[in-house]
């Protein structure tokens, strides 16, 4: 369950994208009025396009604050779903990509500290070096004064030898305290630039990150760039798919003016599909001749492409194996498999000449989504390049429930 903060905040971040994607926006306005948390102005149909209207919603929402934005992020949830998981999942992998850069901030920061205190160590331990240098001078002149305190004193001569080889001794045992101290020191020194070294590797890796997170959000504009093509497509093909309805409008004022007999009634039913008139014009067959394959087509013969349409994938499958020939379409299936799901592709040779048979899904199915009929319907126009000559429309004219009319539309 999402908090109030989290729903403001998702709203005002995406406030562009659901201004120009939202379509549900009257559903969602009277949902609003309907939780009294904007005007009634909304209750009034407007002239502008679906961006106005949203424009004048997120008004309202600034004006109301966060509970009005809140009920809005629910009516969103409720009315555009998929725009929502959408967007969702683009600040989920944004917010992933900022803690990841967060936590490498923390542990270079670590890594500072650690430096300073290693800094600090090796300041103290260099005063104490020149401590020690300067009490070995000290005793050093100690030494000179002993020296001089023997030239004067025979008597004592002895004495002193004993205890200047004593101490010499002990100037041995410090020569090798500090030949220590200068090695650990040059340890020090290496485990310093080992350091460096490997905060220049994770410099690095910090720059080739960055580098790739700009990569993916250039790859993210591509895809928004290839979605808006696809719906220009999908225009188009609504396009064509009109002028078809008016065709088939046409084929049936003809359809009803010819007069057919009871005897060819019951000979279509019989039939597994029904023989159209305007396949008549499309495909010849002589007399004994077969479907053939491509090798004995001349190249200067262009092939024919054709693209079937409907709602029965079934009687689809029929009627391309009927134009073809042979079994290619798996048909009489009650539904549909993973592979009939998209459109397909075979060809074969009919009267000397390449014909090519786009089967296409049930487009027209509740089951189908927006986002899979736009990628169905740019499969199907690269398998019909550089372009169908003739879509078939595949209806069961005998159906007392369904129009070929219904299918147009």
């Amino acid at each position: 369950m999402e908090s109030q903060e989290y729903a403001v905040r998702f709203v005002d971040q995406h406030r562009a994208e659901l201004t120009e994607r939202v379509r549900a926006v009257d559903a969602i306005g009277r949902g609003l009025l309907a939780y009294g948390l904007v005007r009634n102005r909304l209750t009034m149909p407007l002239r502008g396009s679906s961006q106005n209207k949203m424009k004048n919603i997120y008004q309202d929402l600034d004006f109301r604050g966060a509970p009005a934005k809140e009920a809005f992020y629910k009516l969103l949830k409720e009315h555009e779903p998929q725009l929502l998981q959408e967007l969702e999942n683009v600040s989920g992998e944004i917010q992933s990509h900022r803690e990841e850069l967060q936590h490498l901030k923390e542990e270079r920061e670590k890594e500072r500290r650690e430096l300073e205190v290693w800094r600090a160590a090796r300041e103290t331990e260099e005063m104490e070096l020149q401590h020690l240098k300067e009490e070995r001078e000290k005793e050093r002149r100690e030494l000179e004064a002993w020296r001089a305190a023997r030239e004067t004193e025979e008597m004592e001569l002895q004495h002193l030898k004993e205890e200047r080889e004593k101490e010499r001794r002990e100037l041995e045992v410090w020569r090798a305290a500090r030949e220590t101290e200068e090695m650990e020191l040059q340890h020090l020194k290496e485990e310093r630039e080992k350091e460096r070294r490997e905060l220049e590797a994770w410099r690095a890796a910090r720059e080739t990150e960055e580098m790739e997170l700009h990569q993916m959000r250039c790859e993210l504009q591509r895809e928004r760039e290839e979605v808006e093509k696809m719906r220009e497509e999908v225009e188009k093909m609504r396009e064509e798919v009109e002028k078809m309805r008016d065709m088939m409008e046409k084929e049936k004022e003809f359809m009803t003016r010819k007069d057919k007999t009871q005897s060819e009634s019951v000979e279509a039913q019989k039939s597994p599909f029904r023989k159209c008139h305007s396949m008549e014009y499309i495909l010849t067959f002589t007399a004994g001749e077969t479907p053939g394959t491509d090798a004995s087509i001349p190249a200067s013969v262009p092939e024919l492409r054709l693209v079937l349409l409907g709602r029965n994938t079934a009687e689809k499958s029929l009627i391309a194996n009927g134009i073809l020939g042979r079994e290619v379409f798996v048909s009489g299936t009650p539904s549909p498999t993973k592979a009939q799901m998209s459109s397909q592709r075979k060809h074969g040779t009919i009267a000397g000449r390449r014909v090519v048979v786009v089967n296409t899904p049930d487009w027209f199915s509740s089951t189908v989504s927006q986002f899979e009929l736009w990628q169905d319907v740019k499969h199907c126009m690269e398998l019909s390049a550089p372009g169908p000559h003739a879509f078939l429309l595949v209806t069961e004219m005998l159906s007392t429930h369904h129009r070929p009319s219904d299918s147009c539309q």
